[in-house]
């Protein structure tokens, strides 16, 4: 098993060094990344109030990325305190956050984690003539883990989490 952060470099390295990250991959699936912020863009035949019906519920992470194991929430309120799991390399990462929901928008901030630096995410959906473009900003940083890691690899998991949202959208 990995359990010095070494081992957990080296195979973060291995992942990056396999893993296709493409600027555009898939059709309508746009991925970027700038001052340590992935952004994935796609467009959806759904109305906006309807991606948005399909986000607000907590559990959307975990239904649209492997990478979110579960997402409980602690206290409701205008912007629901949080409970995060997500998948490690070794064991599951934690952190606990405030998710806050506006007409066509969620943020959700890490206030605290013994893993994550910072975690900070942002859905956002503009309403189209013939659907909705999603937009999905992450940026994460992880104790002992190299920072151009941690976005190698959230490019990666982002696009397949906005490919999976619109084959859940549009079937």
């Amino acid at each position: 098993m990995f359990t010095s952060p070494l081992q957990t470099v080296a195979l973060l390295l291995a992942v990056g060094v396999l893993l296709p990250l493409q600027a555009n991959a898939g059709p309508g699936v746009a991925v970027s990344s700038r001052d340590g912020v992935v952004t994935a863009t796609v467009r959806v035949s759904a109305s906006a109030d309807r991606v948005m019906e399909l986000l607000v519920e907590p559990s959307s992470g975990a239904r649209l990325s492997e990478q979110v194991l579960s997402v409980e929430v602690l206290e409701p309120g205008d912007c629901d305190l949080v409970l995060v799991t997500t998948a490690g390399l070794v064991r599951p990462f934690t952190y606990v956050g405030r998710r806050c929901l506006t007409d066509l928008a969620i943020d959700e901030r890490m206030i605290s984690s013994d893993d994550y630096l910072a975690q900070r995410s942002r859905w956002s959906v503009r309403p189209l003539d013939d659907g909705s473009e999603v937009t999905f900003e992450v940026e994460s940083r992880l104790r002992g883990v190299p920072d151009r890691l941690v976005r190698k690899v959230s490019r990666s998991k982002t696009r397949k989490m906005l490919e999976e949202l619109r084959r859940v959208i549009d079937g």
